[in-house]
């Protein structure tokens, strides 16, 4: 198995899941 396109994806949906995270939380916390 190629190991190096896992690990670029894992990293890319990381970064999605924190944007998202941030969005949540900038919703729950008003201003």
């Amino acid at each position: 198995d190629v190991v190096f396109p896992d690990v670029v994806q894992t990293e890319s949906l990381r970064a999605e899941f924190v944007l998202f995270f941030l969005e949540y939380l900038r919703k729950q916390c008003p201003g």
